[in-house]
């Protein structure tokens, strides 16, 4: 299969050669990164590393580099003379991995495209002795490659959708194959423990260790200065709703609800962070539409007295996390499948988020369980709650203090999972 899958592949790149050059000459965020995924230059940061055994720590984007920053640390710990290498998919990972994880690991390099050539290339000069990637990003000639390998490989934070497990499923004499090259699977509950069971994977492999998501969850060193407290500072007693990773169709929403909340309680700003920072002109000009005054940190324009601020760039959002009085949880109300609520959760701040939750089912069920989440399903939900809070302060810090201890109560899993890379149990 693997040879008929490079077959196909070779095919295509053939044919579609001439439209795949100019598309990424015509796109500066390609124009580089394609050569560095694909040549000896993407691992030049691997030019004079220190001798020692390795470890090669794959995180697709900024969401992952986040969850894998603690089991780093972890790694560290258990593995004090390993070298640590960190890959990243894209672009905005790589630049947000290079700010905040430059100190922890000893080189940072893209992912390899899916050739043979480029990830044989890449496994010999990486050479890991452990291979740790941070949730599920599969791409068969890397699997393939690394199932030839006395390398030892970890899945951590495993998850497969139902979606992705029907398509797997159909291909299962395949996919069962690729997939028993994990020595180990570290999965965050017994129903993602079953779906990879379900695939082949031997169930001794699969260790339940918890969602990593978890570890990172409110850092305490999060929040301080930057944007939080450059542009906000000044308004220290006003309360900032935090709109978070919305999609199109949930602006709208929230702005609705924001209208809502402003005609009784003016005390109150709006942060909308789009999970696109593309988006960032379209969002402004809705809430200018809904008569607003709107500022946009992309256009470096100022905060600290507009109505709603539209962050649309990329990794500062945690960093208002701390700030935040309140936190709505994009993808959520469109079918997206939700996006995390712990950052929010961990700072003490209360988390609403809409029914399309299926990607954090087991947190936001979690959240809902102990008062800290809350399903919305429109503006009058939002702004029903938000409402009672603004009305009785003390309810909403009790909320706060229920996601808090949510989070500190699944805490560990980075050291569990570090665990299983030795190669003990959970």
């Amino acid at each position: 299969m693997i040879f008929i899958y490079n077959l196909i592949q070779l095919s295509l790149a053939v044919v579609l050669s001439p439209a795949l050059v100019l598309w990424v000459v015509l796109r500066p965020k390609y124009r580089g990164r394609v050569w560095r995924r694909l040549a000896p230059a993407g691992l030049a940061s691997l030019d004079g590393l220190a001798p020692g055994p390795r470890i090669w720590v794959h995180a697709l984007s900024v969401g992952e580099v986040r969850s894998a920053a603690g089991l780093i640390a972890a790694l560290r710990r258990r593995f004090p003379g390993h070298r640590i290498v960190l890959s990243l998919a894209t672009a905005s990972g790589e630049a947000f991995a290079r700010r905040e994880l430059s100190t922890g690991v000893d080189a940072i390099v893209p992912f390899p495209l899916d050739f043979l050539p480029a990830v044989r290339l890449w496994f010999s000069r990486i050479d890991p002795e452990i291979y740790v990637q941070v949730e599920t990003d599969f791409w068969p000639n890397f699997l393939h490659v690394l199932s030839r390998r006395t390398t030892r490989a970890v899945l951590v934070n495993g998850r497969i959708s139902a979606r992705s497990g029907a398509g797997y499923g159909v291909l299962r004499f395949f996919f069962a194959r690729l997939f028993s090259v994990w020595d180990a699977v570290c999965v965050a509950s017994r129903d993602d423990a079953a779906a990879f069971a379900a695939l082949g994977v031997r169930p001794e492999r699969i260790h339940v260790t918890g969602n990593l998501k978890f570890e990172g969850a409110g850092e305490p060193a999060a929040g301080k200065g930057g944007l939080a407290g450059g542009l906000f500072g000044a308004r220290e007693g006003e309360k900032m709703f935090l709109a978070a990773s919305t999609h199109d169709g949930e602006e709208e929403i929230v702005l609705d609800a924001f209208s809502r909340l402003r005609r009784r309680w003016p005390g109150l700003f709006l942060v909308i962070a789009p999970r696109d920072p593309g988006r960032g002109r379209a969002v402004a000009d809705m809430a200018c539409a809904a008569g607003f005054s709107v500022a946009r940190r992309s256009l470096g324009e100022n905060g600290t007295e507009a109505d709603v601020f539209v962050l649309d760039t990329i990794g500062e959002l945690a960093g208002l996390f701390p700030r935040a009085w309140a936190a709505f949880i994009g993808g959520s109300l469109v079918p997206v499948r939700g996006h995390n609520p712990l950052e929010a959760a961990g700072c003490g701040v209360p988390a609403l988020f809409g029914p399309s939750m299926e990607d954090f089912s087991g947190v936001a069920e979690g959240l809902s369980a102990c008062g800290g989440g809350f399903e919305v399903r429109d503006a009058d939900g939002i702004s029903a709650i938000a409402e009672s809070w603004l009305a009785d302060p003390a309810a909403r810090d009790r909320a706060g203090e229920a996601a808090r201890g949510f989070v500190r109560r699944h805490k560990g899993v980075a050291d569990r999972v570090a665990a299983v890379c030795a190669g003990g149990g959970e």
